[in-house]
């Protein structure tokens, strides 16, 4: 139950009013009153609206889609439609893992939200992390055959955590388990 302080504003779900005094005053803490299920949370949590993090990413995706179309139906249809021109957006709305706490019409959803309300964009700084093998650092290699070389700290290529899941993957780290190869990035 949340807990609550003197002067706090609620808001209260009426089920019943008294007919012959419509403004009785409801006595609050009082259990013939007002009962706590009665509470649906406090009058902030209703009134101020609730930021929706994008990735840096995401929110270049969501510019480039919010200012070329105008409704929602045209920007989701262009979002499904070039899911390789807005591969993070398309993931998001299209894509949402089965073990997400969000279906993928909750993220459409919201999503409707930020096209309405696009200062409801909260944009999250991706953590990043270095992948250290036998003392020295993956980056992405030029030969894309390769993949991937091994080099010194100075030269390595950071990785967010998405990028580290989806090479655990591949064939040639079928044996390491990268995520505990990972050092975290420093915060410049």
């Amino acid at each position: 139950m949340m807990g609550y302080e003197v002067g706090d504003k609620v808001v209260v779900e009426i089920t019943e009013v008294d007919e012959k005094d419509k403004e009785l005053t409801y006595g609050v803490g009082n259990p013939t009153w007002i009962r706590s299920k009665y509470i649906l949370g406090k009058l902030s949590d209703f009134t101020k609206p609730k930021k929706i993090r994008f990735s840096k990413a995401e929110k270049k995706e969501f510019d480039d889609v919010f200012n070329a179309l105008n409704t929602p139906w045209a920007i989701l249809t262009r979002i499904e439609e070039q899911s390789g021109y807005y591969p993070n957006l398309y993931k998001r709305l299209f894509q949402t893992p089965t073990a997400s706490k969000q279906s993928q019409s909750e993220s459409q959803s919201e999503f409707v939200r930020v096209i309405e309300h696009p200062e409801l964009i909260e944009v999250v700084k991706e953590k990043k992390y270095y992948i250290r093998i036998l003392g020295q650092y993956l980056v992405h290699s030029a030969n894309q055959k390769m993949g991937i070389e091994l080099v010194s700290k100075e030269y390595a290529d950071p990785f967010s955590l998405e990028q580290i899941r989806e090479m655990n993957k591949w064939e040639k780290f079928k044996e390491i388990d990268l995520e505990k190869c990972k050092e975290a990035v420093k915060d410049e």
